[in-house]
């Protein structure tokens, strides 16, 4: 088991004063609220730094914040440590004898799952543990008339890449607010090919990555194809077979690394019956 900060949770009873210090006095960002209805309480996200402070506001007399508040004023509420897996995170603790006050993740703020640890546990501090929302569901299908053309956004599953590498320059709060990354600082991507149909034929743009990834990288980009291309042309009536011209927008594995199958140890072309359209200068630099 591994944790992060993630962010520090401060009960606020005036929380127009509030705001104004973080976002006024200290020149603080402050994210949209998000309220939880289920526990009470209206969240407000600081980003600060690597982690975070999230102002909670309550928003029924009888929820737990308001009851803490009553008792013991405003101030840090808890800490919150992220865990890519919360289940399992659980299960590490109880096999040690930590006391927990949740024995099962529920529902906390922005769709991620949560738990609490027991203060008497942790010397003191309510430690809530969190797993960000990180959908794995496999993606839709989906059909756009677009004047004389028939448009099919189709998928070949799910990857992730470094979050730092994809948002360069953004700061690493800005983006971990929309994008949550796991242990590893992953962000999930779904690799979306285009069908373009018209009186001319059928073109693919780009393929997604296919399905020649060894161990390494399966375990470097957590490939989730449950369901992939292939699923996801049958979902809009259409096939491999049926494909005439597969262009390359270039030549990145996630973009065109299904444009070959394997095939009896060897490859063989993806689209069997189709023309395969890839910029000069791509061809050049990939094979020189």
């Amino acid at each position: 088991m591994k944790a992060v900060l993630d962010h520090i949770g401060i009960a606020v009873q005036d929380i127009d004063a509030a705001l104004s210090f973080y976002r006024d006095a200290l020149g603080l960002e402050i994210e949209a609220p998000e309220e939880v209805r289920a526990q009470g309480v209206r969240a407000h996200v600081i980003p600060a730094g690597q982690s975070a402070l999230e102002l909670l506001e309550p928003t029924a007399p009888d929820s737990p914040i308001a009851g803490y508040l009553q008792k013991r004023g405003p101030g840090i509420h808890h800490i919150t440590l992220r865990v890519d897996d919360l289940r399992g995170a659980l299960d590490h603790l109880r096999a040690r004898g930590v006391r927990l006050i949740d024995e099962q993740p529920r529902q906390g703020a922005r769709s991620a799952l949560v738990a609490f640890i027991h203060p008497s546990a942790a010397h003191g501090v309510l430690v809530e543990l969190k797993q960000s929302a990180r959908p794995r569901s496999a993606l839709g299908s989906k059909r756009i008339a677009w004047g004389n053309l028939d448009l099919a956004s189709v998928h070949d599953g799910l990857f992730s890449l470094d979050g730092g590498a994809m948002f360069g320059v953004v700061p690493r709060p800005l983006w971990a607010a929309q994008a949550a990354p796991d242990e590893r600082n992953r962000i999930l991507l779904g690799m979306r090919p285009l069908v373009i149909e018209g009186d001319w034929g059928r073109m693919i743009v780009d393929c997604g990555a296919g399905d020649k990834m060894d161990v390494k990288m399966r375990d470097i980009y957590a490939f989730d194809r449950t369901r992939h291309l292939d699923h996801a042309l049958a979902d809009v009536g259409l096939s491999a077979d049926t494909i005439d011209l597969a262009l390359a927008t270039h030549l990145h594995f996630d973009h065109f690394g299904g444009a070959t199958a394997r095939d009896a140890g060897g490859l063989k072309p993806r689209f069997p019956r189709a023309r395969y359209a890839i910029r000069a200068a791509e061809w050049e630099e990939a094979t020189h």
